[in-house]
């Protein structure tokens, strides 16, 4: 798993938590969103550690900004990397 450090990456706070997919909430964990992206990417020999880390930053400060008083769904974040990435 790809280890970042991208806590402060806004002056508003990063989601405490994430609804997955079965209803159940979840600790947010910014890892799992590059670990993901860095897996698509490599399968398809299109993102380097350094490009998902950096599209990680972006995701996650569209998230502080949509998501500072609600908690998202991991459908939600999903879709900011898929936007972000076409």
């Amino acid at each position: 798993m790809v280890k970042n450090n991208l806590m402060n990456i806004s002056s508003k706070p990063l989601p405490q938590q994430i609804y997955k997919r079965n209803g159940s909430l979840q600790a947010f964990t910014q890892d799992k969103i590059t670990s993901a992206i860095l897996r698509a990417g490599t399968a398809t020999g299109e993102v380097t550690a350094q490009q998902a880390n950096e599209l990680t930053r972006t995701i996650l400060t569209e998230l502080c900004q949509t998501f500072d008083k609600t908690i998202p769904h991991v459908e939600q974040v999903r879709g900011y990397g898929r936007n972000r990435a076409v």
